[in-house]
């Protein structure tokens, strides 16, 4: 007798496989319904991302400037979405970019996201040996549909960099 009773739990304590067949049909109606959502979520994932590139590359400037005590700076170029930080060597009393300073890094922004406007001078930061910027202004990115904008700002008396959402 007790033989028997422990080969009924031996198989009763598993799965069968339509138990298994409904568990993963109820997964994957969770996941298609998850998936829109995400996709409109993207894009402002991908321009948070963007900007926060932006704004990292601006404090790297300004600590090496403060660090190497050697100007550096960060420029924009609005036309092609690139971003250019560089230790200003050509000419440091202009605090612009140009072709003979030493570039650290290049950037381009991803296809879905733009620099749309720039109010530094020259489109361009320069940070001395006491972390001062070379320019008040901002920076906007906006998305391809226009959707969102980000706004990155630097304060030259400080040069404290500062990100914030415009829209969403």
């Amino acid at each position: 007798m007790t033989i028997m009773n422990q080969e009924k739990n031996r198989w009763a304590a598993g799965f069968t496989l339509m138990e298994m067949m409904a568990v993963v049909v109820i997964i994957g109606i969770i996941a298609a319904m998850a998936v829109p959502s995400f996709l409109n979520y993207m894009p402002k994932l991908r321009i948070k991302s963007n900007a926060r590139d932006i704004v990292s590359q601006l404090r790297l400037a300004r600590s090496r400037a403060v660090s190497e005590r050697q100007p550096y700076g960060v420029a924009f170029a609005l036309g092609t979405n690139a971003i250019y930080t560089f230790k200003d060597i050509d000419d440091p009393t202009s605090k612009t970019y140009s072709s003979s300073d030493s570039v650290m890094r290049a950037d381009t922004l991803g296809a879905d996201v733009s620099l749309v406007s720039c109010t530094y001078a020259d489109n361009c930061v320069v940070f001395n040996s006491t972390g001062a910027a070379s320019t008040s202004g901002d920076l906007q990115l906006v998305t391809g549909d226009g959707s969102i904008v980000m706004s990155i700002n630097v304060l030259a008396s400080t040069g404290r960099v500062r990100l914030t959402e415009i829209g969403s």
